[in-house]
């Protein structure tokens, strides 16, 4: 027979754990869950309804919106992935954005826009924010609206970088010409963002050769080549930025 002492432990342990749930499922799992929920219906809301919007307006609207059963799937799939986002605000709120569009123009998501819900459920506030700080930098660089549908049909390509290498130097240290390290170089959003095929990367090299020339010192032929190292922001991804920006 087992002894008392390890039956009352037992029965402590037990109560303990049963505590610990409910503690754990109020004040964390409830607690946050509402707070990404009312992140998600405040944004979603604001979509929907025009500035001067009612309540009862806004409530015929929703009824309205949400008359037919492939509206309302997207909107439960939307808030489904709201309870499971890493981030705590623009997640959520990136998802309620994304939702209204499709429930107002009566579609469900394609390819793009569900790689766009995987990214905002797994990315965190501050990798959406610079993420977003990023492409959109690079965006006005290059003078491209985001927002402008017609710029989703071409990937922006970012040079990050090029090494020029001459086969007549001589070099003490190596050379590392392999694909860019996206963690390390630019920041852990651009590894989970390739992941889900927003972005990608390439390394290419070109390569000529020269002859010699006294007048431009060039004691004797060679070859030079070049390798850069290149990111593409794709249509997906211009959208996430847009869709941060107006969440932030």
């Amino acid at each position: 027979m087992e002894p008392i002492s390890s039956l009352i432990a037992g029965y402590a342990t037990g109560k303990l754990t049963e505590i610990a749930e409910s503690m754990v499922r109020t004040h964390v799992i409830e607690r946050w869950g509402r707070f990404r929920a009312k992140q998600f219906f405040d944004a979603f809301c604001g979509a929907i309804a025009s500035e001067g919007t009612t309540e009862l307006e806004l409530q015929q609207l929703l009824d309205d919106l949400l008359s037919d059963d492939r509206r309302s799937q997207v909107l439960f799939d939307a808030y489904r992935s709201v309870c499971f986002t890493k981030s705590r605000s623009l997640g959520p709120r990136i998802i309620a954005l994304l939702t209204a569009e499709l429930v107002t123009r009566e579609s469900v998501a394609d390819d793009e826009e569900d790689a766009i819900f995987s990214a905002a459920e797994e990315l965190s506030d501050a990798e959406l924010a610079e993420f977003s700080a990023f492409a959109l930098d690079h965006a006005n660089r290059r003078n491209i609206d985001t927002d402008d549908t017609s710029t989703r049909h071409g990937s922006l390509s970012i040079n990050m970088g090029e090494e020029l290498i001459d086969s007549t130097w001589r070099r003490e240290t190596d050379i590392s010409l392999g694909p860019l390290n996206l963690a390390t170089d630019i920041g852990s959003w651009a590894l989970k963002l390739k992941r889900h095929g927003l972005i990608s990367d390439d390394v290419r090299e070109q390569q000529w050769d020269y002859q010699e020339d006294s007048e431009r010192h060039i004691d004797e032929p060679g070859t030079m080549r070049q390798v850069t190292w290149w990111l593409y922001l794709h249509p997906s991804a211009l959208r996430l930025a847009e869709l941060t920006k107006q969440a932030s």
